[in-house]
């Protein structure tokens, strides 16, 4: 039987034991994505009187236990594919790699062979506080763009084309207003300019989409771009949310959102944060599942004793 595919976010990952990890890995399929590596990485300019950066990043990278698993293709990548027609994916529960060879077995039958990426080396550098010249700067300027995030650079174009944004009163709220706002004929160019300015999309590519959206007749983006219709409605709900003060207004937010661009290509999301607890439920689907970092860590801690239990009890 498959093992469910899992993500953690950062503070799932960093709360959880070496022990802890291993018996995730042994039950689950991970799927890490790749803002939890950007955030790792970012921590090698992390000020912190306890610990060296470097101490900090190793050992997070070494709760990978090796390489770590496969890593999902970026969602900048994925959206920028589906909304120009030039990619194809299923949102089925599965991570979606854009590292990969097709291989023929003796057979005649097709096999995928996933070999380590650039990510997954990284890792193990990382494990050993190899870091390199560049990693060190990009660093920097991971954690500089983090803490410049803005609620008025998240509305952005919206403001612009004049979207307006009722107020909910509760968060249960919010995700009534988003899909209403989704939904509008009329909103779909400013929802669509809006999401390719969140992902700085180029000036080409833009070209490309738009041509693309009239040349389908102009649809609702949810026809267009299934995946992309996903991230607009995550960043929605996060806006809705933080402009009326329903959720927590922190600098974090942002980032904290994309976890959930991810949630197609898991079955169980797993996190600590107070934000991912409000939202996740209105963006997993059928069939996922979010279970809070108190709960899973004391389940993996409970197969953790069992385990050491057996391994220290007498043979008869």
């Amino acid at each position: 039987m498959p093992r469910p595919a899992l993500i953690l976010d950062k503070s799932a990952f960093q709360a959880m034991s070496r022990a802890e990890h291993g018996e995730r890995m042994f039950r689950y399929q991970e799927n890490i994505v790749p803002i939890l590596l950007r955030e790792i990485h970012a921590d090698l300019a992390k000020a912190d009187p306890r610990r060296s950066p470097d101490a900090i990043v190793q050992s997070l990278a070494s709760k990978f236990l090796g390489s770590g698993g496969v890593i999902n293709a970026d969602h900048r990548t994925l959206c920028i594919g589906e909304l120009t027609g030039m990619g194809r994916f299923e949102a089925d529960g599965r991570p979606v790699l854009d590292e990969y060879s097709d291989v023929r077995e003796p057979d005649g039958s097709l096999s995928i062979l996933i070999e380590p990426t650039s990510a997954n080396k990284a890792i193990l550098r990382w494990a050993s506080a190899q870091f390199t010249t560049v990693e060190r700067i990009v660093s920097q300027g991971l954690r500089t763009s983090a803490e410049a995030f803005s609620l008025d650079a998240l509305y952005g174009r919206l403001r612009q084309h004049q979207v307006l944004l009722p107020r909910p009163k509760t968060v249960s709220e919010i995700p009534e207003i988003a899909d209403d706002i989704l939904t509008r004929p009329p909103l779909q160019a400013a929802l669509l300019d809006w999401l390719m300015e969140q992902l700085r999309l180029p000036p080409q590519a833009r070209l490309a989409v738009g041509r693309r959206w009239g040349a389908t007749g102009r649809p609702l983006l949810a026809d267009l771009a299934p995946y992309a219709h996903h991230c607009t409605r995550v960043l929605l709900l996060l806006l809705i949310g933080m402009r009326h003060n329903v959720v927590s207004a922190r600098k974090t937010n942002r980032l904290d959102a994309e976890y959930l661009f991810y949630v197609p290509f898991c079955e169980v999301f797993v996190s600590g944060d107070k934000l991912h607890e409000q939202l996740a439920p209105m963006v997993l689907g059928e069939g996922r599942r979010f279970v809070p970092l108190r709960e899973f860590k004391a389940e993996m801690a409970r197969y953790v004793a069992e385990r050491t239990e057996r391994s220290t009890r007498p043979r008869t």
